[in-house]
């Protein structure tokens, strides 16, 4: 209902210029959005705009919301859009100089191979002459519009933004130009962005800017807890505590039975987001004790939950094709060799558009599903048409000849460039079609030696993982249940740095406490930013002893300045700090501060591993199974224990 300037639907009410919507998992926040909007386009006389977090969570919105009244898109997409026109324009090209005259004059000025290389493709590009010495103003003026690369590299000489330059470009550009910042609000009288926590801090203040002062008003939705990306967002929290009205209103968990929200209740920082469960009864959540959770059988419904992509697709037993299309997609910032190789939709690889297409029409030709393999052979524009074409009925037996062939060779133990071969060899296939895919394969060296051996069967693992999601990473889709979870407790040994039974120790015995630790990070950053500029490098455990030798009075100084910060939380140092601060300052040496530097980034993952925990028992619906190794809890089993009890947790040993 819509009432006297009080917007009220779904639990959500919107009443002043900046809402921040903090709702924990399950608690139905697309829902609450489409519902809202619903009601606000009866009333409304401009747009509504709707920023969701991944294409996955535009689709879904798209579902509950059909209305050309309401834009719906991911920040990237709709911030490319909303500046195409202004890109071409003097003024902001000149901007542009501005911005990046650092960028464009360190490749102009540079002397190593790669800028030489640059700046030669540049002129032969633009039909300059070699001797021409090139500055800024030349390339601005040469330069014909600014566009989004889609890639995580900006083309400084030629106005091609990345992905992050895109975001900061256009949030000073509309912080500069206030007739281009006051179409956000004359175009859309409220602006919804979900998955607040996880968005880029410029694109959160672009926002707030565009619609200060203006009768549009600006909606937050999202969970603190989900944060789990670093900073993101985390700039933005002082204007969030200054300007936002904090709506707590969506109190409900439409997903987990009683018992899972009780313990979502227990492990929430903030008592005043407790949610009252809507799914009564069901079974209470276990954790069990084990001796290595990496033996740990579970059943095939149920969903599993890991910390690494390379965790899932070893279980799926995928792993060499995921690491080979890892070192394919490394450099490609738009598509990751996840999405590659799991999303059937619009795939971008030509290899595994072969591969979809083979497995479909062989999966519905042995189910006699003969409709189908017909739609797949007319819409797949790669075949030979010589020989697909179907003219009388002899052609429909000789087509059937070929996906028999075509089916008993993908059934066999091969490799994936032993089925290229063979239908190289049949001719099944457009030829030019083949031979691209092979002149691709050998312009990527490292790909084609790591696809080389890897066997057909790890694509047909991963397909049917795609049809029906056995394994997920602890932190994907965050905002979807599943009916049973499987959630094994490991350690992050690389990124992301997860400090998994660090966290458990420290909430074992009551000293876990995340707002304090949410305060210390940003004071510690501050601190090693002030020492990198001192010393004129990056502080990380990267650092060779004659760097460490030639900087050890400032390196020096930066741990006594760390150790008198976190001195100040005496259960946080006397568990994680102390024992490596006193090592260094009883022997000084770069071996020594690497330890120092390690206990420092305990903190962040300790922080992640909280987040984690939570989302991996939020997304279970019906059945939680936690589990967790005997020994890494040994010291501390009989605190361990009781707590998890007290959490919520029946405890298996």
């Amino acid at each position: 209902m819509y009432r006297g300037g009080i917007d009220l639907v779904a639990g959500l009410e919107i009443k002043n210029s900046f809402t921040l919507v903090n709702a924990p998992a399950g608690s139905g926040k697309t829902t609450a959005i489409s519902k809202l909007v619903k009601v606000l386009l009866r009333s409304s006389e401009k747009k509504i705009l709707c920023i969701t977090f991944t294409n996955r969570a535009t689709e879904q919105l798209r579902l509950k919301i059909d209305d050309e009244q309401v834009e719906i898109s991911t920040i990237h997409s709709f911030i490319s859009n909303f500046m195409l026109p202004f890109f071409n324009k003097v003024g902001i090209k000149e901007y542009y100089g501005e911005v990046f005259a650092l960028n464009i004059e360190q490749i102009l000025s540079g002397s190593d191979p790669t800028n030489l290389e640059k700046i030669e493709k540049f002129k032969l590009r633009n039909n300059i002459s070699p001797d021409k010495l090139l500055d800024r103003e030349f390339v601005i003026g040469n330069m014909q519009k600014i566009y989004y690369s889609e890639t995580q590299y900006s083309s400084y000489l030629y106005g091609g933004l990345s992905h992050d330059d895109l975001l900061l470009f256009s949030r000073d550009v509309l912080s500069k130009f206030t007739k281009i910042n006051n179409l956000i609000s004359q175009k859309y009288s409220y602006v919804f962005i979900d998955e607040y926590q996880d968005t880029n801090t410029e694109i959160l203040e672009l926002f707030h800017k565009a619609t200060q002062s203006t009768k549009t008003k600006l909606v937050l939705l999202g969970d603190e807890m989900q944060q789990i990306y670093a900073d993101r967002g985390e700039g933005f929290e002082p204007v969030l505590e200054e300007f936002f009205e904090k709506d707590r209103s969506l109190k409900k968990n439409w997903r987990s039975n009683e018992h899972i929200v009780t313990i979502l209740n227990n492990l929430y920082f903030d008592p005043s987001y407790s949610q009252d469960p809507q799914i009564m009864g069901g079974q209470k959540p276990q954790l069990h004790l084990v001796d290595s959770v990496d033996k740990v059988e579970t059943e095939e419904d149920v969903m599993q939950l890991v910390l690494y992509n390379s965790d899932l697709f070893d279980r799926i037993g995928a792993g060499n094709l995921y690491r080979a299309f890892l070192q394919k997609y490394s450099f490609n910032d738009k598509h990751t060799s996840k999405q590659v190789l799991l999303d059937l939709t619009d795939n971008p690889d030509e290899l595994m558009k072969l591969f979809i297409f083979i497995m479909e029409t062989t999966y519905y030709y042995s189910n006699k599903k003969y409709g189908e393999v017909l739609k797949r052979i007319v819409g797949f524009n790669y075949l030979n048409e010589q020989k697909w074409r179907v003219n009388k009925h002899s052609d429909k037996l000789r087509i059937n000849m070929y996906l028999q062939e075509i089916n008993s060779k993908f059934n066999e133990d091969i490799t994936i460039l032993e089925l290229i071969d063979f239908l190289q060899r049949t001719k099944l296939f457009d030829a030019n079609y083949l031979e691209q895919i092979i002149n691709n394969l050998n312009e990527n060296v490292n790909f084609k030696e790591r696809i080389a051996t890897v066997k057909l069967i790890e694509f047909k693992r991963c397909y049917n993982e795609s049809k029906i999601q056995t394994t997920s990473t602890q932190h994907a889709v965050k905002g979807e249940g599943h009916p049973s979870i499987a959630l094994k407790i490991t350690d992050g040994a690389h990124s992301p740095n997860v400090q998994m039974y660090l966290f458990l120790e420290l909430i074992a015995k009551d000293m876990f406490n995340y707002t304090e630790l949410k305060e210390i990070v940003p004071d510690i950053r501050a601190l090693k930013e002030n020492y990198t500029k001192l010393v004129g490098f990056k502080i990380s455990s990267s650092i060779t002893k004659d760097s460490y030798e030639a900087n050890k009075v400032n390196l020096n100084n930066y741990i006594i300045e760390l150790d008198s910060r976190i001195m100040r939380h005496n259960h946080l140092y006397s568990i994680i700090f102390q024992t490596v601060f006193v090592a260094y300052f009883s022997s000084s040496n770069v071996s020594n501060f690497k330890k120092c530097l390690s206990a420092i980034n305990k903190i962040e993952g300790i922080i992640l591993a909280y987040k984690l925990f939570y989302v991996g028992c939020s997304r279970a619906m019906n059945k939680l199974d936690v589990y967790v190794s005997l020994d890494k809890v040994n010291n501390f089993k009989t605190e361990f224990v009781s707590k998890m009890q007290s959490i919520g947790f029946d405890v298996v040993v």
